[in-house]
């Protein structure tokens, strides 16, 4: 398949195309049937003969001084430069049409097939020099936001944060907002446990929530904490028992009224040794 003509081949050829139509239109202008020439003394009539006062032929081209109407006379210039601006401008639309259609298919590609922002900095450092416009950088072509800096406390034995109930399930609800309606109550269900980080003494002891009620089975994080033993039960369940008993009073969602129910909580043997 050929590839389609970059920014610049399509600007060389749209103006060489002009000059070649605009030394054609002055041509035609010069001579008439092909062997007449229009002379200081005359225009040529309909029957090829040179009249002194001057004809007007049916179109009007010719007028009485001899000048053919709508093309510059010997004292005006042709303003090739603003006649070539006009089909740039047009190129430069069409190019930036193509453009912004071709990030759109790098962005698919590479969120589709996965491909590392080291790999696609890359590519993007080969296209640009075919397509100017085109960034350098994956996360400006991905459009990726900047990560958040996350406050982290000292708190229930550790290093702890929460990330709170409803932030967190906040993608599952945009997702599923259809399913969504007024008074509906979102049955939570929530999972503590926890696992080794290294080989050393250090645990990690994540809080994750599911909500059952949505088609969404997935889970997301509530709360992480990190130490060299089990957190504080106290210190570290604080946060999210304050968190579900104001959600099961009700809240708002994009303005529709729902309520939050704890339905199970799920824990290893570690966790219900507390």
């Amino acid at each position: 398949m050929a590839s389609e003509p970059s920014y610049w081949t399509w600007k060389h050829k749209s103006r060489a195309r002009v000059k070649e139509q605009l030394a054609s239109i002055q041509s035609e202008f010069d001579v008439v049937d092909g062997d007449n020439v229009i002379d200081e003394d005359g225009v040529i009539d309909e029957d090829g003969v040179i009249d002194e006062d001057g004809v007007i032929n049916e179109d009007g081209v010719i007028d009485e001084d001899g000048v053919i109407e709508g093309f510059p006379c010997d004292d005006e210039e042709i303003d090739l430069e603003a006649i070539l601006s006009d089909e740039v401008l047009i190129s430069d639309s069409e190019s930036e049409t193509n453009v912004n259609d071709l990030e759109d298919k790098l962005t698919t590609w590479a969120l589709e097939e996965n491909v590392t922002h080291s790999a696609l900095n890359k590519l993007l450092r080969i296209l640009k020099c075919h397509h100017p416009s085109l960034p350098l950088d994956a996360c400006t072509l991905l459009k990726t936001t900047r990560s958040e800096v996350i406050a982290l406390q000292e708190k229930a034995g550790g290093t702890y944060h929460y990330f709170g109930i409803l932030p967190s399930m906040k993608s599952t609800l945009e997702a599923y907002r259809s399913n969504l309606t007024s008074g509906m109550c979102l049955k939570l269900q929530i999972n503590v446990d926890g696992l080794p980080l290294f080989r050393s003494s250090t645990q990690f002891w994540p809080i994750l929530g599911l909500v059952q009620n949505l088609p969404n089975h997935k889970p997301f994080v509530i709360a992480l904490f990190a130490g060299n033993g089990k957190p504080e039960l106290y210190e570290y369940m604080e946060d999210f028992v304050e968190d579900i008993n104001n959600l099961e009073k009700g809240f708002f969602f994009k303005e529709i009224p729902l309520s939050l129910k704890l339905e199970a909580m799920v824990c290893d043997a570690p966790a219900r040794a507390y």
